[in-house]
């Protein structure tokens, strides 16, 4: 069932607990698949290419859409769009729908989001270290000086 007809019949529902409970259909993800999902969340919402370099970036409120989505994938039967995910967040986001899945899951929730926060704070402190952006610099800085003397090389 699509997130549309999910949130129609959630709002039917009698009985809104045992309906996302029933909906609720993983109880448990491997660590590994935990880290997985989150470094490829946080490589989508804090990566940027330009000019073919991967530039960093935050991106808090993209990085919440998508665990927030990811998080309905990995444990629900609700079929995402891939067309439109932002508008499948607005439709449960205005339920409080994931508050409710979340809540279902409990500590499984509690445990994703700790990863989430790990391996965001991972990639900040790796980023945001001294050593990692002098090398970044030094590369771009050493890749301009090799186009620099391309150029000069061809106007010999």
């Amino acid at each position: 069932m699509n997130v549309k007809e999910f949130v129609e019949k959630f709002e039917k529902a009698r009985d809104k607990e045992k309906f996302v409970s029933e909906h609720v259909i993983v109880d448990y993800i491997p660590y590994e698949e935990k880290i997985s999902a989150c470094k490829n969340i946080i490589d989508i919402c804090m990566y940027k290419e330009v000019n073919g370099e991967k530039i960093f970036r935050y991106n808090t409120p993209t990085r919440y859409v998508l665990f927030v989505l990811k998080m309905v994938q990995l444990y629900t039967d609700i079929e995402l769009s891939s067309e439109n995910p932002i508008a499948d967040f607005n439709d449960l986001n205005r339920v409080h729908l994931f508050d409710k899945i979340a809540s279902e899951l409990g500590d499984e929730y509690l445990d994703f989001n700790s990863v989430m926060k790990m391996v965001y704070d991972d990639t900040v402190s790796t980023e945001e270290s001294v050593v990692f952006n002098l090398n970044s610099k030094l590369k771009v800085f050493l890749g301009l000086i090799d186009r620099m003397v391309a150029i000069a090389d061809e106007k010999q």
